[in-house]
């Protein structure tokens, strides 16, 4: 894809603000479900293997969230999902999300040990999104989360929410090589 297709960092901000206020008005959990809505729907459709065990990996800000809303739809489409959450959110909107994940019977894990890792044929990375710190780094426990996920990449299908977690959205990060 051609570089100068993807929005910058404070593009998808002004484009959040620009949806959360004035005319439109959308609160952000009317933003989050349209925005989980709309990427289960295309994991589904290129998804193959229906039967396929996915791990959603979610971190603790919006795009967790957002992560969260996947799964539930994906469950909802009859796969075989499963959260990793492990930092479990005291908001209000991410409770509510949790709550509907347990109604659903969705398995939310707040650790995972590599031999179960192994176990998952598809990752859905929606730890961090375009607003992430790339120069700050990946602190605990979302760096040896994201290091076994890189070091298995290979093994499993790798899914990206927003943008893959670790990347510096704005300029040239060696680590946007990571993923293919």
């Amino acid at each position: 894809m051609d570089p100068s297709t993807y929005l910058d960092a404070n593009t998808a901000s002004k484009i959040d603000q620009d949806l959360m206020g004035g005319v439109l008005n959308y609160s952000l959990d009317q933003l989050m479900e349209l925005a989980g809505l709309s990427c289960s729907q295309i994991i589904y459709d290129e998804v193959e293997n229906k039967t396929d065990k996915i791990l959603v990996i979610c971190g603790p800000g919006n795009n967790g969230g957002d992560g969260l809303v996947i799964s539930r739809w994906l469950k909802e489409y009859g796969m075989n999902v499963t959260v990793l959450y492990p930092k479990l959110a005291t908001k209000d909107l991410f409770i509510k999300l949790i709550h509907q994940l347990k109604a659903y019977h969705v398995p939310i894990m707040t650790e995972i040990e590599e031999k179960q890792y192994k176990t998952y044929n598809i990752i859905i990375d929606a730890m961090f999104g375009f607003s992430f710190d790339a120069n700050n780094g990946i602190r605990s426990p979302y760096d040896s989360i994201f290091n076994t996920m890189v070091a298995h990449q290979q093994e499993q299908k790798v899914i990206s929410i927003d943008v893959p977690s670790s990347w510096k959205v704005d300029g040239n990060d060696e680590k946007k090589q990571q993923f293919s």
